[in-house]
């Protein structure tokens, strides 16, 4: 049958437009990222390299990988590192004269980190780069950070399987974020949370093996993320493709290498665990709860549009009985509950926890595929985006565990019993000073009335209130030392208003 020329023309006419269409599209895509990556270089280049946190044992692996291809310790990759960092402000607060602090004695006589050493050594390419320009080397994990996450950014706008519009909502909520201040961290934390978008990419693409690999990586440094790497298995196995589950499975397998590792060299799976700093006996419903809606270091104040979006998507999952979407958010759970195994829940930190950052892609994933695309979502991701834009460009990205961030305050000042951090973030926070909770007890907060609102104490330390304080109500503490009278451990009270106030004495406790 001959075809009309007309119809034929109409045809080709179409697809011209429809080509034609897709190519502005690109344009604007790439246009658009070109501005949002301009905007994350222009924001870092002001931001100094944070030596914090585990950072020096990093930078003493990186070291050794460079120096002799092994991530094990030697003499000789001291002073190479002292000559890296003595021009910065940094060097003395390194305790680098210290230099094997992380480090343990295997089985072979030889020195390893209890941290795993895949990020240091993912580290290497631009340290070897630095060295051969005669740049300066401290800068090396920032930018291996920086490049790491832009590619992450740039697969999920150009290669995942989400919608146009969804895309770059996931970009705006998980990029748009604390994990910005991260990228100047020489430590895994930006890192983790490239791998991890990177595999919801290759989820979203049905490549689950890929998916899997890219979790696995960053499970090496943040044990939790293996149960990410389990779930592509998962989806891998629904397939009903044996051969694609087992090479899935394999990929998933490379995040139990440090158990293999440490198990070889030590006898012990896991240095960590050894030493008493993580186990089970630490996960707390306050710890729980606090990683949601801290108001020092939970995701309340740093993402409270991707949270709040996220708890919308839990509810209209289960209203919609859309259970393959809301599996993705229940894998949340394991990962956050296996985070608050670690003995130090007020690590180094900026602003947000370190342990959240790399759980924000999915929190973002999560909400955004789950929930229909409308233009109140679209509203509702963009009045997001712009409030944690607001947030980062009102902070430094500092390390900041030793004060009281302004929502906590708010309450305190006001409402003082309806926020009870773990104790150890309330004493550091408002004592200002690093130890464990019960070092100087009692440990108040004092509004800027001058009342102490919230006290944190135990019963002995009840009688040093009039010790540390210029003013305490007699008939108050009588009543309250009556009440608390054999109470074992640490515990919260509120004074009324007037009971306890004044400047804080010189104060040694007893």
């Amino acid at each position: 049958m001959q075809r009309t020329p007309g119809i034929a023309n109409n045809t080709a006419h179409g697809w011209t437009a429809i080509g034609s269409q897709r190519q502005r599209l690109g344009q604007a895509r790439h246009l658009w990222f070109a501005v949002y990556t301009l905007v994350v270089i222009a924001y870092m280049a002001h931001m100094p390299v944070t030596i914090s946190g585990d950072a020096q044992e990093y930078l003493v692996i990186t070291q050794a990988w460079f120096d002799h291809a092994s991530p094990d310790m030697r003499p000789e990759d001291i002073s190479p590192i002292n000559r890296i960092l003595r021009p910065h402000d940094v060097y003395h607060d390194l305790a680098i004269t210290n230099p094997y602090l992380g480090f343990f004695q295997a089985h072979n006589g030889r020195w390893y980190c209890w941290h795993f050493w895949l990020y240091p050594l993912c580290s290497v390419p631009f340290k070897a780069l630095f060295h051969v320009l005669g740049a300066d080397e401290f800068y090396a994990f920032k930018f291996g950070n920086i490049a790491l996450f832009l590619i992450a950014c740039y697969m999920v706008v150009f290669q995942s399987a989400l919608s146009e519009a969804k895309r770059w909502m996931v970009l705006g909520l998980a990029g748009i974020s604390p994990v910005i201040w991260y990228l100047n961290w020489a430590h895994p934390e930006s890192f983790s949370w490239s791998f991890v978008l990177l595999s919801l990419v290759c989820m979203s693409n049905r490549n689950y093996w890929q998916a899997a690999l890219c979790a696995a990586l960053p499970a090496m440094q943040n044990p939790p993320l293996l149960f990410l790497a389990g779930y592509m298995v998962l989806l891998s196995w629904r397939e009903r493709h044996w051969s694609t589950t087992f090479v899935t499975g394999a990929g998933a397998a490379l995040g139990l290498l440090p158990i293999v590792f440490y198990k070889v060299l030590f006898g012990s799976s896991n240095l960590i665990m050894r030493a008493g700093l993580s186990s089970v006996r630490f996960i707390s419903w306050s710890r729980f709860w606090g990683f949601f809606f801290d108001l020092n270091q939970g995701l309340l104040p740093y993402v409270p549009g991707l949270l709040a979006l996220s708890l919308v998507a839990v509810a209209y999952t289960i209203r919609q009985r859309n259970w393959k979407a809301l599996y993705l958010g229940l894998l949340l759970f394991p990962i956050i509950l296996s985070a608050a195994m670690t003995h130090d829940w007020i690590s180094a930190m900026a602003g947000l926890m370190r342990y959240a950052i790399w759980m924000l892609p999915i929190f973002a994933w999560f909400a955004i595929e789950a929930l229909p695309d409308t233009p109140q979502l679209r509203w509702a991701v963009a009045a997001a985006v712009i409030l944690q834009g607001l947030i980062l460009t009102t902070g430094d990205g500092s390390r900041d565990t030793l004060t009281v961030k302004w929502p906590a305050r708010l309450v305190w000042n006001y409402a003082a019993a309806q926020y009870n951090p773990p104790y150890i973030i309330f004493a550091q926070r408002v004592a200002g000073t690093y130890g464990p909770a019960t070092a100087a007890l009692p440990i108040g907060y004092t509004a800027p009335t001058g009342n102490v609102t919230k006290i944190l104490t135990d019963t002995r330390s009840l009688s040093q209130l009039t010790l540390k304080y210029r003013h305490v109500d007699a008939v108050w503490l009588a009543q309250v030392q009556q009440e608390y009278a054999g109470r074992k451990g640490e515990f919260y009270i509120h004074p009324p208003a007037g009971a306890v106030a004044g400047p804080v004495l010189p104060y040694v406790p007893k």
